[in-house]
């Protein structure tokens, strides 16, 4: 696995951000849940930038690029946040910045009918291209799916697993695109259309992940079907 305790995720936390100053901050993830930006913009510094007055401001703005239009997530208009974003730095580097403490809860998938798994699921963003071209997928599916391993170590969460949510069945590692599905996120779909196009899926992820793990695959049942799953308490704030 590329991330531990000892090898975090590059940090830059948006602190200037309504998400970050008024979001939950007692957050217990219980899973971790995909999106893609939707963007033809694969720069990191599109979504990323540090605040003016924080400490590492030069380091950060070296690494990551300007963003000259001043249309990043850093802002207190930003109604949303999520834990992360995977793309490219200013040099051409595919990896992820983390921009939200991950006891903070996120504000990425919406809700539905039933609710928000903004109340369970760590959540980032991989920053999206044309979707012309393979390379760069097949290097930011790869740090997903790094970052998804981490944050499974990290909180004892099985890639492979279920838990039940509100009376839904949910994968402890989801998309945009099946929060909205069970009646648990808006109306998204990344990012399937993106897998799709390389010949992924959500399920390819799920076991990707599970092997970067070790996790054995064998005679697990398949998502959405498990009788030995996890009750979590229902209750959600701030669904965004």
């Amino acid at each position: 696995m590329k991330y531990s305790v000892n090898n975090q995720p590059i940090e830059c936390i948006m602190t200037n951000s309504t998400c970050y100053k008024k979001t939950a901050k007692n957050f217990a993830p219980k899973g971790v849940l995909w999106h893609d930006t939707g963007c033809d913009n694969n720069m990191i510094s599109r979504y990323v930038q540090p605040y003016e007055t924080d400490e590492n401001y030069d380091e950060m703005m070296k690494l990551l690029g300007d963003n000259r239009y001043n249309n990043d997530w850093n802002h207190k208009d930003r109604q949303a946040g999520v834990h992360a974003f995977i793309g490219k730095l200013a040099d051409g580097t595919v990896t992820s910045v983390q921009v939200l403490p991950l006891n903070y809860q996120p504000w990425g998938c919406g809700s539905g009918p039933k609710g928000s798994l903004n109340s369970t699921h760590l959540q980032f963003e991989i920053c999206r291209d044309n979707m012309a071209s393979k390379d760069y997928f097949n290097k930011v599916y790869a740090e997903a799916c790094e970052l998804t391993a981490y944050y499974c170590k990290l909180y004892n969460l099985d890639p492979l697993g279920t838990f039940v949510y509100k009376g839904v069945t949910v994968p402890v590692i989801t998309s945009h695109a099946e929060s909205y599905d069970l009646k648990l996120g808006n109306n998204h779909g990344d990012p399937l259309k993106w897998l799709k196009k390389f010949g992924k899926t959500m399920d390819d992820v799920r076991k990707d992940v599970a092997a970067l793990m070790g996790t054995p695959a064998n005679n697990k049942p398949s998502i959405g079907t498990s009788n030995s799953t996890t009750t979590v308490p229902q209750k959600d704030s701030n669904e965004h």
